[in-house]
C-alpha cells in the first residue's frame, strides 16, 4: 500500500501542478485532529460513498468519522494550494472559455482542477474526500491554517496570523484537502512542527502594520485591505515570490474587473494557448 500511495501522490502533484496548484504536502490525519475541537476535525475516508466512487463533500458525515480504527492511526492525507504560479494558466483558462466569468472564478477553477485530477490519478478503492477552504457549510469547516501549520507546510504565525512558509512566505493561498482510505506514508507517524521563519524585527512590524489594519477596517476603510497588504509585505520571507500587483488587486478585492484586463491582456498579447490540463475548467 505505501508504494502504491507513493504513486498515487506522485500522480496527482504532477497533474495539479499543471493547473498551478504548485504546493502539495502529504501528512498524517492524526496531526490535525489532535490539535483540534471535534466539530473541526477531518473526516474519514472509507467505503461510503455516493455511488460515483469519490465521496467529493463527504456527504455521509458522521459515518465516516465513525471508522474508529482510521481516528486511532491516522490516515494519508494531502494539503494542496498554490503560489503565483496558479495565476497564469487560470486566467488562460478563462480566456479560454467560452462561457461568462463565474461569480467566484478561482473556486471554480480550483474546485475543477481538483476533481479532475483527483478522477484520473486517485484509485476509486482509496475513496478520496474532499474539503475546500471556501465550503463553510456546517459540519465541513475545517481551520485551513492549522492545517498548513499542523502538516508542516506552513508557520502559523500566533499574533499575525499569517501562514508563512519557509521558501514563499505569505505569498502563499491553501486550497482543498484530500483524505485517502490509506494509512500515512512512512515516517509520517511523528510529526515535526514547523520553524518560525521570520526575523524578530519582521514580527515587530508584522504585529505592528495588523494594528493599523485592524484599525482601518473597523472604520470600513474602503482602503484597509492595502494595510492588510501591508502587514503581508512587512514579512521579507519568499519576497522574491510575491503575488503580481493584479493577482495581489484581486486576492485583497475579488474585483472581477481585474480579472476582465487580465484575459483581455493576454488576448493583445497572443498568450491565449491551451494550458495543460485546463482547457475545459470553465
Amino acid at each position: 500500500m505505501m508504494t502504491t500511495s507513493a504513486a498515487v501522490l506522485s500522480a496527482l502533484r504532477a497533474r495539479l501542478a499543471t493547473a498551478g496548484l504548485d504546493l502539495f504536502k502529504p501528512f498524517n490525519t492524526r496531526w490535525y485532529d489532535a490539535a483540534v475541537a471535534e466539530h473541526i476535525r477531518l473526516p474519514v475516508a472509507c467505503g461510503a460513498h455516493d455511488g460515483s466512487g469519490f465521496d467529493w463533500t463527504d456527504s455521509q458525515g458522521q459515518e465516516l468519522k465513525d471508522k474508529e480504527g482510521s481516528k486511532e492511526e491516522g490516515q494519508l492525507a494531502v494539503l494542496i494550494g498554490n503560489t503565483r504560479a496558479i495565476w497564469s494558466p487560470f486566467i488562460s483558462a478563462l480566456a479560454q472559455s467560452p462561457h461568462p466569468i463565474p461569480a467566484n472564478p478561482i473556486n471554480t477553477y480550483v474546485t475543477r482542477a481538483v476533481r479532475e485530477a483527483v478522477a484520473s490519478c486517485v484509485p476509486s478503492s482509496l475513496h478520496p474526500v474532499l474539503r475546500f477552504s471556501y465550503d463553510l457549510t456546517p459540519g465541513r469547516v475545517l481551520s485551513f491554517q492549522r492545517l498548513a501549520h499542523e502538516s508542516g507546510l506552513a508557520y502559523l504565525h500566533p499574533a499575525c496570523h499569517l501562514c508563512v512558509h519557509p521558501e514563499y512566505g505569505p505569498w502563499i493561498s491553501l486550497r482543498v484537502v484530500v483524505v485517502l482510505d490509506a494509512p500515512p506514508l512512512q515516517g509520517q507517524h511523528d510529526k515535526e512542527a514547523p520553524m518560525n521563519p521570520c526575523s524578530s524585527a519582521e514580527e515587530t512590524a508584522m504585529t505592528e502594520a495588523k494594528a493599523v489594519a485592524l484599525a482601518a477596517s473597523e472604520r470600513h476603510d474602503a482602503e484597509a485591505w492595502k494595510l492588510w497588504l501591508a502587514m503581508r509585505d512587512a514579512c521579507t520571507v519568499g519576497a522574491q515570490h510575491r503575488y503580481t500587483e493584479p493577482q495581489v488587486a484581486y486576492h485583497y478585492t475579488h474585483d472581477l474587473g481585474i480579472i476582465e484586463s487580465e484575459m483581455q491582456r493576454l488576448r493583445d498579447d497572443g498568450q491565449t494557448e491551451q494550458v495543460a490540463g485546463t482547457s475545459q475548467l470553465l
